[in-house]
């Protein structure tokens, strides 16, 4: 016998709204520790998540620094995509009371296409590209965008949460998220060819975060910056990657790649080239050329310029 009382004292109530939406009523429910804690991990996650897209936010101002949908960047327009899935899965959800999968949207969204993929992507962007610059700004849009929709989905549920983030929001806003209409899809943002083709690359991308480990482990690298990937492209890969070929190491969070032909695909870990870049840690032959900003990056002079 579980007392909700008690269940709110030791762990708060948005754990047990949270382990409520998580239960599916057709089936048998079944309470415990270990669904108490699985859910207790799974709102630090949601948390986290929010926390990091808020510190990211801090100089960002939407009705002045926010950037058109046009402008954006390919993989922030593919974020936008997988957003708007997220929120069509939402709205279909609610609308046929199977709160177990707002859940399971929610946190699959946190964790593979939000901290897996995209915001481990975009750190590079957001910490070392020019603090005004469209890249930065671009980014800075995007994360702006997921997370006023990740507050209006959660709020039927994780109401402190959803109102906490709300308030630490930038810009101009309603005195509470509870006076917000719920979020609505934004047709603009709907590209199943551009959310395809990402898909795509990140197949690629799994198989060279895996090639990097074994790389670390082999210590031949430390981090993946130290890294320079070799690529064997098999037919079906290449004119995506050939495509993509200069977003490829901020994709696979490395200093360099070079594309090979091959039959099927192959992966090859080398140390970088050139010196490491005292400020953004890339590896780059060029580091150091530039006599005004010495020991960085030609990447980091035009942000330091």
């Amino acid at each position: 016998m579980v007392d909700p009382l008690k269940l709110i004292e030791k762990r708060g109530a948005e754990i047990l709204r949270m382990w409520v939406s998580n239960v599916d009523y057709s089936n048998d429910v079944q309470a415990g520790q270990e669904s108490f804690d699985r859910c207790t991990e799974s709102y630090r996650r949601v948390r986290n998540t929010c926390r990091y897209i808020l510190g990211n936010l801090s100089d960002f101002d939407p009705a002045k620094d926010a950037v058109p949908y046009e402008k954006l960047l390919e993989l922030d327009k593919w974020a936008l995509a997988s957003l708007a899935n997220f929120l069509e899965t939402c709205h279909q959800s609610y609308e046929k009371f199977e709160f177990h999968s707002i859940y399971q949207a929610l946190q699959n969204y946190c964790t593979v296409d939000l901290s897996a993929i995209y915001l481990d992507i975009l750190k590079d962007r957001l910490y070392t590209f020019k603090k005004s610059g469209l890249e930065r700004r671009a980014a800075q849009t995007t994360i702006y965008n997921i997370v006023c929709t990740m507050v209006g989905v959660m709020a039927p549920v994780l109401s402190f949460l959803a109102e906490e983030v709300y308030q630490c929001l930038p810009g101009q806003r309603e005195e509470s998220v509870f006076l917000t209409d719920f979020p609505k899809v934004n047709a603009q943002w709907k590209n199943e060819d551009l959310y395809s083709k990402w898909a795509k690359l990140f197949e690629v991308r799994s198989s060279v975060t895996k090639k990097l480990e074994e790389s670390r482990q082999n210590k031949l690298i430390g981090s993946g910056l130290e890294a320079r990937v070799i690529l064997g492209v098999p037919q079906e890969f290449r004119s995506l990657l050939n495509e993509k070929l200069n977003d490829l190491p901020s994709v696979f969070i490395v200093s360099q790649v070079e594309l090979k032909e091959a039959d099927s695909l192959s992966i090859n870990v080398e140390k970088a080239l050139g010196e490491k870049c005292e400020r953004c840690w890339n590896y780059s032959p060029e580091t150091g050329a530039n006599k005004k900003f010495p020991a960085v990056c030609p990447k980091c002079v035009g942000a330091l310029s």
